[in-house]
């Protein structure tokens, strides 16, 4: 069914339900006791969710990424650029995590851009990817051609699959860990963090939503003081 891959992250709904809900919340604590307001905002996450205190019945444990994750995180944010995550898919299946089904966590753990297989997968059916690097990757694999177009190539030993060897052919090996192996394209070079500006003025411009907001409520309250003496 065309578009049904947006139902695949179902909270993305409740984006306008929290939004409705965050204005609601507020307007009732103000009607409410302020004491009342605290021991429901205490006890509201464990009505919610009784089985979160105790870790989901004992399934949701901590675990610990090997050091290889670490070494390599340093050794790409010292010459940042694109990286392909391979074998080409979206998710793992690591020993270390007790072969739970996971997403490629190399996206967030690494500060680069992460080149991972976009392809949705329902079943039988297969649906293309929508980002046009990735595809290029993908038929370079298919092809039996090196990734030389990429700065780093990154080689998860324990998610379930080797990189064929004529995709990194050219490639310079940098990291053999027991869980990873990092290459590097010799030929590229090290592109300028030009990624800061956007989030930094994102943050600016949700501090200066706040600073307004609370001028304009001091301001109301020091004119309804005003209006109220005699």
């Amino acid at each position: 069914m065309p578009g049904a891959g947006l139902l695949r992250d179902g909270q993305k709904l409740l984006i306008p339900y929290t939004l409705v809900l965050v204005v609601c919340a507020a307007l009732g604590a103000e009607r409410l006791n302020r004491n009342a307001v605290l021991v429901a905002a205490a006890l509201l996450p464990i009505a919610l969710m009784p089985d979160l205190a105790l870790g989901g019945a004992g399934r949701l444990r901590p675990v610990e990424y090997p050091r290889d994750w670490d070494v390599v995180a340093a050794r790409i944010e010292a010459a940042p650029g694109p990286v392909v995550s391979l074998p080409f898919g979206a998710f793992r299946a690591y020993a270390w995590n007790r072969r739970h089904v996971a997403i490629d966590p190399a996206p967030r753990y690494l500060d680069a851009p992460v080149l991972v297989d976009d392809t949705l997968r329902v079943g039988d059916l297969v649906v293309a990817g929508e980002n046009p690097r990735a595809a290029e990757i993908r038929r370079q694999l298919v092809a039996g051609q090196p990734l030389t177009g990429v700065r780093w190539v990154l080689v998860q030993h324990d998610a379930g699959g080797e990189a064929p060897a004529a995709a990194l052919a050219g490639l310079q090996l940098v990291h053999s860990g027991p869980t990873l192996s990092l290459y590097e394209n010799p030929g590229t070079v090290s592109a300028a963090r030009t990624d800061w500006p956007l989030p930094l003025a994102g943050h600016l411009l949700a501090l200066a939503v706040v600073l307004v907001a609370g001028w304009l409520r001091l301001g109301r309250g020091a004119l309804l003081k005003s209006r109220s003496r005699p």
